[in-house]
């Protein structure tokens, strides 16, 4: 089924669309709450592009019982690959109201899929491997020349063992920094 879906993703790109002027390819990299990761979006079309992203995501807390002292300190370092096609739908109309458009700086709408890939540094904790599949609503907005904000929000699902599927909230609040 992954297969499938990239397999999709990769012939709607580059088969589709003829390649777009306006926007630009950008290697980036991304803070965000829990997680640091390199971002490359390559243009695929007028509006389109592929995101691709390698993600180190992070996590810290403590678990017990709330009625006793008793309590357990963990963390957790885990990997994540994501790919996101997004469709810039108010580029066009940015620019020619004169908006700033670096680092294609526009509301989007896009299909977040990101593995988690189940290996994991930690203490008290472990990672599991899952596939997350999130249509999303984003914006983009430039914070001088180099680095730039992302917020995008979203309900999809997730799987585990690649048969249930259950729904989740996504939600992408980070600040970028372009190296090229």
């Amino acid at each position: 089924m992954i297969k499938k879906f990239f397999s999709l993703l990769f012939f709607i790109g580059y088969c589709q669309f003829s390649f777009g002027q306006n926007l630009q390819d950008i290697h980036s990299l991304k803070l965000q709450f829990f997680s640091l990761g390199y971002n490359y979006e390559k243009v695929l079309g007028n509006q389109f592009t592929l995101n691709s992203e390698l993600k180190i995501n992070c996590l810290y807390g403590q678990r017990g019982n709330f009625f006793t002292d008793e309590k357990q300190e963990y963390w957790l370092i885990s990997p994540s690959i994501g790919v996101e096609p997004r469709y810039y739908y108010n580029f066009d109309k940015r620019e020619n109201k004169g908006k700033n458009i670096l680092h294609n700086a526009a509301n989007y709408l896009s299909l977040s899929t990101t593995y988690y890939t189940g290996i994991s540094l930690g203490k008290n904790a472990e990672a599991i491997a899952n596939l997350e599949v999130i249509p999303m609503w984003g914006l983009r907005r430039n914070l001088g020349k180099r680095f730039f904000m992302e917020c995008a929000i979203g309900v999809g699902a997730y799987t585990v063992n690649g048969k249930e599927w259950e729904s989740t909230l996504g939600l992408d609040l980070g600040i970028s920094y372009s190296l090229f």
